[in-house]
């Protein structure tokens, strides 16, 4: 008895002195630089590009970072947590700096002193319900010269990093960059071959106001110029094609939209487009089709037609979210683009290169006749469609040595259109109190505006890949929701087509009507509208059947996985302890 009682108490000793241990190794390492981030896309780590941006910084920058989320009982915890992981992120820039980045985290209260810089920045409060503003922004300063983010979207979580890197690049560099324009397509307005005055591109003023635009005219590209861009280049422009070639080659970055049939170029008309770029692009791994467009049934966009009645037309290509590189932080957070009538392009890895697909088509995509898809719409596909199987890129980026002989990496970006950059065709501008404002209806713009950010920013910021989201839903219950909307979607069309059929019925009953009974309802309408309501009743209530089976299911899915946490976890530790109990115990008799 006395040996069993010792061993306890061995047993006993034991175990505090090994928490004990713990317990001072945590206290000794608390104050060194140690993180282990076992994320699985390490969510809360730098990337690389990053670090290297921040151990270029010269001059000191402050992060003031506004955030008064914390505070207020009225915002939800998930957007407390995200408030939480910004600051975090903050912090990793500033650690990692040696002191260059400095992060002040304000609260600003109602009235405050705190509240009156924040507005002066230029951050933008919310009103919450009780009267006060919420405020989750970054003011960057650097010297004189300052950076803003007026509010931290939720939404645009997996741009996070770029943006604050971009931010940091941009607060060291002393000038604007500089932008070559080269277009055989009149993109900056003047005197068109009709002798009147078109008007001047929106995505160019966009430009003009971030950075220096200079439009290339002659047969040389300007020594000074940090990005390129060909608009619809052509055999005639052979001199620019030459120095392109060059350029990319040297270790520089260009942007170039070829189009099958640009809309807009009234050459296009008359011949069909010849790619002067069409050996150069196979020699980097670039088959363009240039002669057929992509017509793809699942990505049809509904226009005004022949004898301007809506059509579908497979020519003209909505993409989504799902047809987008969510990767790269070019594409992602997009939502939808419209590519009309736009090239395809097939990609064959060469060698040196690397290719990043950003938006593409779905498999139920052929190439076909640009003029017939711009003229028939799905009449042209109509007789012997039958889909390639594959899906055709609409835009992509390539890096890496574009010659066997170069030294140095260069970044091209190719995409296989140029009428998505037409006013029309993303944005509606309107008149407000003398003002004409811009209402974008896609992100075409975007698109754009991003390939030019990201090629014109600091080089490593090409290599900034969209962060992950730390939302992590349970999968489970994710199915059984979307099972459940199938269920709510199948009974809402139902009673939808039943209110279709029954409004179908009344107008019939309506038009055989005799005069002077305008104002009283027949005894058939009546039946009708007594019978809708009925069936509507009891799709309300099924539907309400539905949705209480969903709780259900996610509520005991909900107790399940409490259980596994709670009882499961600790038992398997125990039953583990008791085994190498019995294990030691044996070999000790």
């Amino acid at each position: 008895m006395n040996l069993k009682n010792n061993g306890l108490l061995k047993n006993l000793f034991v175990i505090f002195i090994f928490a004990a241990v713990l317990v001072l190794i945590n206290i000794l390492i608390s104050d060194l630089p140690l993180r282990l981030d076992a994320t699985q896309n390490n969510i809360y780590s730098l990337s690389d590009a990053t670090n290297k941006i921040i151990s270029k910084t010269k001059e000191k920058i402050t992060f003031k970072y506004f955030n008064n989320a914390s505070s207020n009982s009225d915002i939800p915890g998930e957007f407390k947590a995200y408030a939480k992981r910004i600051e975090d992120l903050l912090n990793e820039y500033s650690k990692n700096s040696h002191g260059k980045i400095i992060l002040e985290t304000i609260a600003p209260e109602t009235d405050s002193e705190e509240e009156d810089n924040a507005r002066a920045f230029g951050l933008k409060g919310i009103e919450l319900p009780g009267g006060e503003n919420l405020y989750m922004g970054l003011a960057a300063i650097s010297g004189s010269r300052e950076e803003i983010i007026p509010f931290f979207d939720p939404d645009s979580e997996g741009k996070l990093e770029y943006e604050l890197s971009s931010i940091v690049s941009r607060l060291q560099s002393e000038k604007k960059k500089k932008i070559g324009i080269f277009s055989s397509i009149d993109i900056f307005g003047g005197p068109n071959f009709q002798g009147q005055q078109s008007p001047k591109w929106y995505f160019t003023e966009v430009l003009e106001k971030e950075y220096e635009i200079e439009q290339i005219e002659g047969e040389s590209i300007p020594e000074n110029i940090d990005l390129l861009i060909l608009f619809q280049p052509k055999k005639q422009n052979q001199a620019i094609i030459d120095e392109t070639i060059k350029f990319l080659e040297s270790g520089k970055r260009a942007i170039i939209l070829c189009d099958p049939l640009s809309l807009l170029d009234p050459e296009s008309r008359m011949a069909p487009y010849s790619n002067p770029l069409k050996e150069d692009f196979e020699k980097w791994g670039i088959n363009f089709n240039e002669t057929n467009a992509v017509a793809d049934i699942n990505a049809a966009t509904k226009i005004l037609g022949r004898n301007n009645r809506p059509e579908l037309n497979p020519g003209w290509l909505s993409i989504y979210s799902d047809a987008m590189n969510q990767e790269n932080i070019i594409s992602a957070n997009l939502e939808s683009l419209l590519f009309p009538i736009a090239g395809g392009i097939e990609i064959e890895k060469k060698d040196g290169l690397s290719y990043e697909k950003l938006a593409w088509s779905s498999k139920k995509a052929v190439l076909s006749d640009p003029s017939m898809l711009q003229f028939q719409g799905m009449d042209a596909l109509k007789n012997n469609f039958s889909p390639d199987d594959k899906n055709y890129t609409l835009a992509v980026k390539v890096t890496g040595k574009f010659s066997k002989e170069s030294e140095n990496k260069g970044t091209l970006i190719f995409i296989a259109d140029t009428d998505f950059l037409f006013d029309q065709f993303y944005m509606q501008k309107q008149n407000f109190l003398g003002f004409e404002m811009a209402n974008m209806f896609n992100d075409n713009l975007n698109l754009f505006q991003n390939c030019v950010e990201i090629m014109c920013g600091d080089p490593e910021l090409i290599e900034i890949r969209s962060r992950q989201s730390t939302l992590r839903p349970f999968t489970k219950v994710k199915e059984l929701e979307d099972k459940a909307k199938e269920k709510w979607l199948e009974k809402e069309n139902m009673l939808a087509q039943k209110a279709e059929q029954t409004k179908a019925k009344l107008e019939a009953l309506e038009s055989s009507r005799i005069e002077g009974q305008n104002l009283v309802l027949s005894s058939e309408q009546e039946k009708e509208i007594k019978k809708f309501r009925e069936e509507k009743r009891q799709i309300d209530a099924e539907l309400k059947k539905v949705r209480r089976q969903l709780r259900a299911d996610i509520e005991s899915l909900g107790v399940k996985i409490k259980m596994i946490n709670i009882f499961l976890i600790p038992a398997i530790i125990a039953l583990v302890g008791i085994f190498t109990g019995i294990r030691r115990k044996r070999k000790n008799m």
